[in-house]
Parts: C-alpha cells; sequence; structure tokens
C-alpha cells in the first residue's frame, strides 16, 4: 500500500501529491502524481519518479473521459 499526499491549486483544479516508496530494484524512491480536472467529463493523472540520478521522468499518464 502507497499513501501520498500533498495539495490542491487555488483553483481546486489541479492536485499535486508526494510520496516515498521502497522500489523492489532502485531502493528508496520519491513519487509525484498530478491530477488535473480539465471539466466536467475529462481529467488527466500523471505521476512521476525520480531516479538515483537524481533526475525526474515520467512514469504514466492516464486521460480519463466521461462516457
Amino acid at each position: 500500500m502507497q499513501v501520498e499526499t500533498g495539495t490542491v491549486d487555488k483553483s481546486g483544479k489541479v492536485w499535486t501529491m508526494t510520496s516515498e516508496l521502497e522500489h523492489p530494484v532502485e531502493g528508496k524512491m520519491k513519487k509525484r502524481s498530478e491530477i488535473r480536472v480539465v471539466d466536467n467529463d475529462h481529467h488527466s493523472m500523471e505521476s512521476y519518479m525520480t531516479g538515483p540520478d537524481g533526475k525526474e521522468f515520467r512514469t504514466m499518464n492516464i486521460h480519463y473521459t466521461r462516457a
């Protein structure tokens, strides 16, 4: 299980959350997730990890659409 904590911007449409986790190969890593509300029928989520070199890279990008 992983728990993330974070903040919401003033518009209420962008959530930014962070956490740390134990990666089975790389060891302890930092994670950042961002959820953006585009409109009532669309939102997106991106997740980023920080590698051993200190550089952040995207690990997930999802676009949601209400059917």
